[in-house]
């Protein structure tokens, strides 16, 4: 794919950058890990997916020793899909995307 893979209106960059400015404003600043993932296009849209590390806070069951000793906290990456208009580069939609 060349950096300027649509011949009229936006190019992937600027659809990439797009959505980069989407998660910022969905989520907030500060997104850990913050990558790009894949790109897609249909002709109409471009479909960017986009992936952050949050913290897992689902309670865990553990053994007592493990207790005693503090271990890392957990993260789970999450995927997000955000739906860029060829035709004027802003974000339509953003829809989560299972790894």
């Amino acid at each position: 794919m060349t950096q300027t893979a649509s011949t009229e209106g936006v190019t992937v960059r600027q659809a990439v950058a797009a959505a980069f400015r989407a998660a910022d404003e969905f989520a907030g600043p500060g997104l850990l890990d913050l990558r790009l993932e894949e790109v897609k296009r249909d002709g109409l849209n471009w479909y960017i997916t986009l992936s952050y590390l949050v913290p897992d806070n689902r309670p865990k069951r553990r053994p007592l020793i493990t207790s005693i000793v503090p271990e890392a906290p957990a993260v789970e990456r999450v995927y997000k899909v955000f739906d860029v208009s060829e035709k004027t580069g802003e974000v339509q939609s953003m829809t989560i995307r299972e790894p």
